[in-house]
């Protein structure tokens, strides 16, 4: 399995210079951490993204792709890692927890699956069969703005911006993983948890 990590697109909602996954939760960049729990578990993933600052952070996993302004415009830059393979997609702004990325990186099903809460896809994992429909249902999905969630709702057979029905291959994730989406947020989190 390949597995890949968006981390780094335009900030644009962050709302404070530097990029956001390079900010700490727990004292570790978001990013080094989910780069860290995967080469624990003896995987050495690609971490796609277009700021040199990222790249200088993660070293050797760097995959630099262009500057884009979605999810899937980066799972799309790096199809030459993919291709035909089995794949997990992880985002770089998460905070994971164990039971989170254990489910994402150990999925071998024979379909596409993802995982995520409140309107967010944390991940997405694939079967080698299947990363032909990826690939299709994120280009896609581009024209509806690109967002992880069009893709999944395409590859589920349904129209990309509704949500009158969550997708079958969603599953609902309630341990605490979270996804940082602007600085507050990270901000708010912290004293939630250091109650």
């Amino acid at each position: 399995m390949v597995v890949l990590i968006a981390a780094g697109g335009t900030n644009e909602r962050w709302g404070v210079p530097g990029a956001k996954v390079l900010a700490e939760a727990d004292g570790e960049p978001l990013v080094g951490r989910t780069l860290r729990m995967v080469r624990e578990r003896g995987v050495e993933p690609f971490v796609l993204s277009s700021i040199a600052e990222v790249g200088a952070f993660v070293g050797r996993a760097w995959y630099p792709v262009p500057p884009t302004p979605s999810v899937c415009e980066t799972l799309l830059a790096a199809r030459e890692l993919w291709g035909a393979s089995a794949g997990a997609l992880l985002l770089g702004d998460v905070w994971y927890t164990d039971s989170a990325l254990r489910a994402a990186m150990g999925y071998r099903g024979a379909l596409v699956r993802a995982w995520g809460n409140h309107q967010e896809v944390f991940a997405l994992a694939w079967h080698a069969d299947l990363a032909r429909l990826v690939a299709r249902c994120t280009t896609d999905a581009l024209p509806h703005g690109g967002k992880l969630w069009h893709a999944l709702r395409l590859m589920d057979g349904l129209p990309p911006r509704s949500h009158a029905r969550l997708p079958a291959m969603l599953t609902w994730v309630t341990d605490g993983t979270r996804d940082f989406d602007h600085a507050q947020d990270l901000d708010r989190w912290h004293k939630e948890r250091w109650r």
